[in-house]
């Protein structure tokens, strides 16, 4: 026989999940009600609402529990990304960004609901500076694409989590692996980020168009 103590707790359990379904209802709401104006930002190819893709945006690799997302929508350009931010917040409705899945961390799981912002498209090298040993990509673009396109410079890009992740996943995550004992971590080797906030914002972490200049350094004197 329960306790009254132990009545009062199951009876708060069931309030707070009840509580939950409301909101992440009342979420679906509010996300379906945004879909329309999603669609003049980015298209109506790069909106889905089918069952089948919201599940497989709805988990990664990890033991975390899936949940399905409201809607998933697949920008082309930082703009479009920060409009989706701004209607987002706006409506309040939560907005999660999604690379290829591989994680482990549960991070792009939505778990109340929302518009999970698949990064894919957004995949373009944008600009290589061997003599500075650093590269310019977009989020979307996947670690073993990037050797493969950086092998005939001589350079490689060292953080290996074992998985063929996107950078911007491993940005997001700090990943790392076993090179990391020499190399680092993503946090040593990432210099600026270009980053939509949640209110859509957009900022550099190191300001607009900072890099090093290695061969600077390396002129002669006059």
């Amino acid at each position: 026989m329960l306790s009254p103590f132990h009545k009062s707790s199951l009876f708060l359990l069931r309030s707070s999940e009840h509580l939950s379904k409301y909101r992440n209802l009342l979420t679906l709401h509010n996300t379906l009600k945004v879909v329309p104006d999603i669609i003049k930002v980015v298209g109506d190819k790069n909106v889905c609402v089918t069952e089948a893709i919201r599940k497989q945006h709805g988990t990664d690799e990890g033991y975390h529990k899936g949940f399905p997302a409201d809607v998933v929508v697949k920008p082309q350009t930082t703009e479009q990304v920060s409009h989706i931010a701004k209607l987002c917040h706006k409506n309040r409705i939560p907005i999660i960004p999604f690379g290829v899945g591989s994680g482990l961390e549960g991070g792009v799981i939505p778990v109340k609901g929302g518009v999970t912002v698949n990064m894919t498209d957004m995949n373009q090298i944008v600009q290589v500076n061997p003599d500075d040993f650093d590269v310019t990509v977009q989020p979307g673009v996947v670690r073993k694409g990037l050797n493969t396109y950086l092998r005939d410079t001589g350079l490689w890009f060292p953080i290996d989590p074992g998985a063929d992740a996107s950078i911007g996943g491993m940005a997001a995550t700090s990943a790392s692996g076993t090179n990391a004992v020499r190399y680092g971590t993503m946090r040593e080797n990432v210099m600026n980020i270009e980053v939509v906030l949640a209110d859509g914002n957009i900022i550099n972490t190191a300001g607009k168009g900072k890099r090093p200049r290695f061969c600077a350094s390396l002129q002669p004197s006059q």
